[in-house]
């Protein structure tokens, strides 16, 4: 069965692709001024994103036809400051449901969903911090990311799939080779979109592990009858700006990669401070000297071990989940 809430995540990722994809041919056309090409690009992500647009958006509705949604971004393109022919649209189009569909296809679960959004978003906003007059539309995108909590804060791993295979069917023959996926080495030139099923961090579908308590040590494996290959590469930069130059790629990725290292840095600070140290040190002394006490301490933490558990798997909490969806605002 299609789900009808798939409209918001298809369309505002779709969103980004094309204000990713205008402005890296904007900067490579040198007969236009640094200015104009801002306006151009601040123009056509109010025209996407305005207001009138996501009330259509955010609506429980069968997945817009996939022409329905090209019209959206004809109307902005036919538009005074890009004036781009239907020609040249569509294949624009061709281009951003093509990058969009191949990063679909790596998203696992709800987590990945968000992370992806969130990563979309990120990459936006460094791209219009780079314009004269990209405050105009900050505003916009951290709308943006309130609604898209909003709108799926409660959904299921099943319901999640549901979105997946709906975007991910209706792109079915959508097969137009794009020079960003080939170069990826996830595009076939047929235009197919493949993934490798050999080599690093690549496991073939259908290789079932048994892990232990810890979820890093094998226990055991064993391999299931299916069909198919494993489409799940973790080298693929799922949500990034395929799009930017190598130059301008390591001057955005560097200081993001700064940020991530001085947040995990601060983290095991905290979690080494001296006085958690010496709680653990009185707590251990006195479980070895009490038998009585450790006993009593090892049934509360089974006690505490089933209530946890039920209580977490109704709610399906996930703490990465948790604290990403934090960052999008209420």
């Amino acid at each position: 069965m299609s789900s009808r809430r798939a409209t918001p995540f298809l369309y505002l990722n779709l969103g980004c692709e094309f204000l990713f994809l205008l402005d890296s041919r904007l900067r490579l056309m040198p007969d236009i001024p640094s200015k104009k090409a801002d306006e151009v690009l601040v123009d056509s992500a109010i025209a996407l994103f305005e207001e009138n647009v996501l009330e259509k958006i955010f609506t429980e509705q069968s997945l817009f036809e996939s022409d329905e949604i090209q019209r959206i971004f004809s109307l902005v393109g036919r538009s005074p400051s890009l004036r781009i022919d239907e020609i040249n649209m569509a294949k624009i189009f061709q281009i951003i449901c093509m990058v969009t569909k191949a990063n679909i296809l790596y998203l696992r679960k709800p987590l990945d969903m968000f992370k992806f959004f969130d990563k979309h978003m990120s990459e936006l906003s460094a791209v219009l911090d780079k314009t004269s007059l990209g405050e105009e539309v900050q505003e916009t995108l951290v709308d943006m990311r309130k609604r898209f909590r909003r709108w799926y804060l409660d959904i299921t791993p099943g319901e999640f799939q549901r979105i997946r295979m709906t975007i991910l069917t209706r792109m079915y023959l959508m097969h137009a080779p794009v020079s960003v996926l080939l170069d990826s080495k996830i595009q076939h030139e047929s235009g197919c979109l493949h993934a490798p099923t050999s080599g690093e961090s690549i496991e073939l579908l259908g290789e079932a592990k048994v892990y232990s308590r810890d979820n890093k040590t094998i226990l055991t494996g064993y391999s299931v009858s299916v069909a198919g290959r494993n489409i799940v590469d973790k080298e693929f930069p799922v949500g990034t700006n395929l799009f930017l130059s190598d130059r301008e790629k390591a001057s955005t990725v560097v200081p993001v990669l700064r940020r991530i290292a001085n947040s995990l840095q601060s983290k095991v600070s905290r979690r080494s401070a001296p006085d958690e140290e010496g709680a653990l040190k009185d707590r251990s002394t006195k479980t070895r000297s009490d038998p009585v006490g450790r006993e009593s301490e090892r049934s509360e933490r089974k006690t505490d071990s089933r209530t946890r558990g039920t209580g977490e798997q109704e709610e399906h909490e996930d703490p990465e989940l948790q604290e990403l969806l934090q960052s999008f605002g209420t």
